[in-house]
């Protein structure tokens, strides 16, 4: 049955993906060091289960039946929950603590206009250039040589977004099938990504066991690592000098390549911005994925990369692949926000943190069953309910008209499953509002609301 159960984990979870040719029964028993007809009941269960497919002379093929590809699809579930727009169901309205974009902050909003004259000259620059704008590009550049990584721009390349900077670094480096490391739990677009691209997702070791590293990514044959070292996005965690030069000399022994992800690390409540991994790093294995969209403003989608310049020409052939180039007008308005960054995000840390306290101070007034790690920074909340899973309380939030984000979604395994996260980018009058729906939906989920709820309408896990 733990064959059985582990197997069906591997498809359901998408790391064995349709049309994959499972092991023949011998070589499979040989590899785990059971009998052969442990393994001929095994496939015969899968099949039985509508998850395996066996045909005479040509093994076990997985393929998912009707009634299972609603479980198959549960990730796919619930981000489209994330991103749906939609009335709350009992509220008549709907506050919204799971998606994290951030407005654009009023002393700001000049940035954005242009005269006649400044769009001609706009207009004078190469509309395709899938590099990015000179100017941007140089003005990223100086910002990591000022925190002591020499840089220039030819190690730059603009993108659409941080998510895109992921998910060009997916394509460059991995292939269906590879194994890909990172943390659990995690940004969780960037697990759609990852698995949308057929990696086989393996959790990298808890802090407490970070010195184990190079010998996890050895045991899992991992590709590629993808790490967010400051202000983790669930968990809003940052790695000590001695992890991120773990991280760094990991990758370079045993050359796996890093996605850096720092979108967040500008967030810092006291301003305060810890070192790179990249520059603990000594091989140009590390690709640090940038944005301006949460200290700046999500509707901009700027991103960056910086890498060896030999990796930025292949990502600039794969961006161009994907979109030719970014937003001439985005990049413009970037441009003016680099001469104001260090204004800018001060402005935005100090307001998330109004909000954090606010945050901070409602939870442990109305939900005290909560436990939670206070953050040093970012936008979000991790918290964790007394409960083995939190997706059926999530499901009846959303009746109060509250949407969380539960932490099976932001996993690679069930490790997260008791866990919500909250964003509080918000107004403070609506994380006020919003937190008095959770207590309520709280309290009606202790008194058995979740029994009513799964007899109207089933929770497909």
């Amino acid at each position: 049955m733990r064959l059985r159960d582990a197997i069906a984990e591997l498809i359901l979870s998408g790391e064995l993906t349709e049309g994959t040719r499972l092991p023949s029964e011998r070589h499979l028993a040989q590899a785990v060091a059971v009998s052969r007809n442990t393994v001929t009941g095994t496939y015969a269960l899968l099949a039985e289960d509508g998850l395996v497919q066996q045909r005479r002379g040509s093994g076990s093929v997985v393929r998912v039946d009707r009634q299972n590809a609603a479980r198959l699809s549960r990730r796919s579930r619930e981000v489209a929950e994330i991103f749906a727009v939609r009335g709350a169901e009992s509220s008549g309205d709907l506050i919204d603590f799971s998606i994290s974009s951030v407005k654009l902050l009023p002393q700001f909003a000049h940035l954005t206009a242009f005269d006649a004259a400044e769009i001609e000259a706009l207009n004078a620059e190469e509309a395709y250039n899938p590099y990015g704008l000179d100017a941007l590009r140089e003005a990223i550049a100086r910002t990591f040589t000022a925190r002591g990584l020499p840089t220039g721009p030819e190690e730059i390349i603009v993108t659409t977004g941080g998510q895109q900077g992921i998910d060009l670094t997916i394509r460059l480096f991995v292939e269906r099938g590879d194994a890909v490391a990172v943390e659990s739990p995690t940004f969780f677009v960037a697990l759609d990504a990852l698995r949308a691209a057929g990696a086989r997702l393996h959790a990298l070791p808890d802090y407490d066991r970070w010195k184990s590293l190079p010998d996890a990514l050895i045991h899992t044959n991992a590709r590629l690592m993808y790490v967010i070292p400051t202000l983790h996005n669930p968990t809003g965690r940052s790695m000590s000098d001695e992890r991120r030069r773990l991280v760094a000399e990991a990758s370079a022994e045993l050359q796996v390549p890093v996605i850096e992800d720092v979108s967040l690390e500008n967030l810092a409540y006291d301003g305060r911005v810890p070192r790179l991994v990249a520059q603990f790093a000594p091989a140009d294995n590390v690709i640090v994925v940038g944005s301006l969209n949460k200290e700046f403003w999500s509707g901009i989608r700027i991103g960056w990369m910086r890498a060896h310049s030999a990796t930025i020409g292949r990502l600039a052939r794969l961006k161009t692949a994907a979109d030719l180039t970014t937003s001439l007008w985005s990049q413009a308005v970037a441009i003016r926000a680099f001469a104001c960054i260090d204004e800018i995000r001060a402005a935005r840390s100090a307001q998330l943190a109004g909000h954090w306290r606010l945050m901070e101070q409602l939870v442990r007034q109305h939900l005290p069953d909560w436990q939670f790690d206070v953050p040093a920074g970012s936008f979000c909340l991790w918290a964790r309910l007394p409960l083995s899973d939190a997706r059926p309380f999530v499901h009846l939030a959303r009746r109060f008209g509250v949407r969380i984000i539960a932490g099976s979604a932001m996993a690679v395994s069930e490790s997260s499953a008791p866990y919500v996260r909250l964003v509080f980018k918000v107004e403070p009058e609506v994380i006020e509002r919003g937190i008095l729906r959770l207590r309520d939906a709280w309290h009606a989920f202790a008194r058995g609301a979740q029994t009513e709820l799964a007899a109207e309408e089933p929770v497909v896990i």
